[in-house]
């Protein structure tokens, strides 16, 4: 039972930070995007712009999912990272956790969150 629960735990783990990973590189992609590219000071509703990011570059009007990535996804980031933290026995342990069914949870997850990210990016929500 015990050992189960473990693996369990190890496998949610894995999962958590895989998404995790995604939520950072698609929150630093939204970022680099509105300080790139030439973003509308005013709403424009027949292209989705109608969010107002604040960034370090000023004000634009963005996607909502562009906004809510660019100002709080690195924070739902590290709200994963610490939730698969404290699921990993390993971790708490002081132990690495890495072994063969871990990474391939954690690189499924992290590829599957990435394509649902972006699909949600896509969508214009």
């Amino acid at each position: 039972m015990n050992s189960a629960l473990t693996k369990i735990q190890q496998i949610l783990s894995a999962i958590f930070f895989g998404i995790a990973v995604s939520c950072v590189v698609v929150a630093i992609f939204a970022g680099r995007l509105f300080e790139s590219f030439d973003r509308p000071q005013s709403p424009s509703s027949e292209k989705g712009f109608t969010s107002l990011v604040h960034n370090k570059m000023g004000s634009f009007y963005g996607t909502p999912f562009e906004g809510f990535a660019a100002n709080h996804g690195m924070l739902v980031a590290m709200g994963l990272v610490l939730v698969g933290g404290l699921l990993s026995p390993e971790i708490r342990r002081g132990e690495k956790p890495v072994n063969a069914i871990s990474a391939r949870f954690f690189g499924s997850a992290a590829i599957l969150s990435f394509v649902a990210l972006l699909a949600l990016w896509w969508s214009g929500l």
